[in-house]
């Protein structure tokens, strides 16, 4: 369903491998990052091969990925320093909510396609034995039209539902479209129009590649120099100092690097506020960028792409301090946001692998993650993540599954989530009330 599985499996290895939060978080997030890959692997290659808009909406996934590593980086240093009962309560906080809004959007779905269902039933009964036969019956010549379609004139067009119309380039229902056409039909003017081969929705450029990358390198070697870095600085005696300044993965710096900058105030003062400052300022440009080009040629507006962004950072936070892969809250809200399932799975499962990959990576160079489990349900993950993406594609295809019904299995996977959380919750707040 596109959710990751980081809020089950946190929920899970809490409640039944009764591991703290401390442990707990850091292994979810490896697990998530396996079983993403062969999500990413099985969406790509069903993009490749489809003629028409591809399942990934590459649009979604430039808001989502530069903010949501931002957030992530938010993230992880958060959970260093919370109580494991505030981690906790947030995430059943962030679980509840989210099982309500897939429940409302799920019955809502459900009801929109059982009144569409009654519709063509009524038209069928209204037909007439030409209509419900039409080989039966010879075809008269319709007589030419005496004018012209209104786009031919310059005319106004027609609104679609209620001034909404769907952007050919875009998965989401953009206000107003139906209006701006119009205008720049009657004026003779036309939009900006991208000079990329076809729409930015269903292409995804090396640039953007390359780019996605860099901000997802710089977001963890940030993390993980200034997690080292701090541990050098505060290092109170020699044996401490040969100790935490000569990390493994920081030896490239050469041995005595580490503490030499650490020893100097100014220099260690310095190294600090620029592992913060460079990469959220990276992120943020990128974002920035992307913001003006879907806004500019794919006719999104400000309102959405804000809405984006927040959701994005917000989510990226919560995949780095509370263990969620983060596709527990993009899949859903991307549902929410009018995007069809199918393809909020798919970019849901998209954006997951850049979450999931920045917390593990910050996670496992930070000496976080129980590498032993990791392998044993990261194993087990990859092939439950192969299967439930083939799932949801054998839905979409070849048995042509209803929305609501796929989107009742995000709900589900949001509900068991829900449960788990608080029966770990409530075992935590039985034992504050004891000590």
């Amino acid at each position: 369903g596109g959710i990751g599985g980081g809020g089950i499996y946190v929920t899970l290895l809490m409640v039944a491998g009764s591991l703290d939060v401390v442990d707990a978080v850091p292994l979810s997030k490896s697990i998530v990052f396996l079983g993403s890959v062969p999500s990413l692997i099985l969406n790509m290659r069903k993009s490749l091969s489809s003629n028409t808009e591809t399942l990934i909406d590459y649009n979604i996934c430039r808001l989502v990925v530069p903010n949501s590593l931002l957030g992530t980086l938010v993230g992880v240093f958060l959970n260093r320093i919370l109580p494991g009962w505030v981690v906790l309560l947030i995430l059943s906080l962030v679980l509840i909510f989210m099982s309500a809004m897939v429940t409302r959007t799920t019955i809502e779905q459900y009801l929109e396609e059982q009144s569409m269902e009654q519709q063509k039933g009524i038209e069928v009964t209204r037909m007439t034995p030409r209509e419900v036969m039409p080989d039966a019956h010879p075809k008269e010549a319709d007589p030419a039209p005496d004018v012209q379609p209104a786009r031919t004139l310059g005319l106004p067009a027609p609104k679609v539902d209620g001034g909404y119309q769907r952007n050919r380039r875009s998965t989401v229902m953009v206000p107003g479209a139906g209006s701006s056409d119009a205008a720049g039909a009657a004026s003779g003017s036309e939009a900006p129009v991208s000079t990329r081969e076809g729409p930015m929705r269903n292409h995804l450029s090396t640039r953007d590649s390359i780019v996605s990358l860099v901000s997802l390198l710089a977001i963890v070697l940030s993390s993980v120099f200034r997690h080292h870095a701090g541990l050098c600085k505060d290092a109170a005696t020699s044996a401490q100092q040969q100790q935490v300044c000569h990390h493994p993965s920081l030896m490239f710096l050469g041995y005595y690097t580490l503490q030499g900058w650490m020893s100097d105030a100014g220099t260690a003062e310095f190294l600090m506020a620029f592992l913060i400052i460079f990469p959220c300022s990276l992120c943020c440009c990128v974002a920035l960028c992307y913001s003006i080009s879907v806004i500019r040629f794919e006719g999104w507006d400000c309102g959405s792409v804000l809405t984006y962004n927040a959701m994005a950072i917000l989510t990226g936070c919560l995949a780095g301090l509370v263990g969620i892969g983060g596709g527990l809250v993009f899949s859903p809200f991307f549902l929410l946001m009018g995007v069809e399932p199918s393809v909020a799975v798919a970019t849901s499962s998209t954006c997951v692998i850049f979450t999931s990959s920045s917390t593990t990576m910050q996670y496992l160079l930070t000496d976080r993650i129980v590498m032993s489990l990791t392998v044993v349900y990261g194993i087990v993950n990859i092939a439950a993540s192969y299967a439930g993406t083939s799932f949801v594609h054998f839905l979409t295809d070849d048995f042509k599954a209803r929305r609501s019904f796929i989107s009742g299995i995000v709900g589900a996977g949001v509900l068991v989530s829900t449960v788990l959380s608080l029966i770990k919750l409530g075992s935590a707040a039985s034992g504050l009330a004891a000590a």
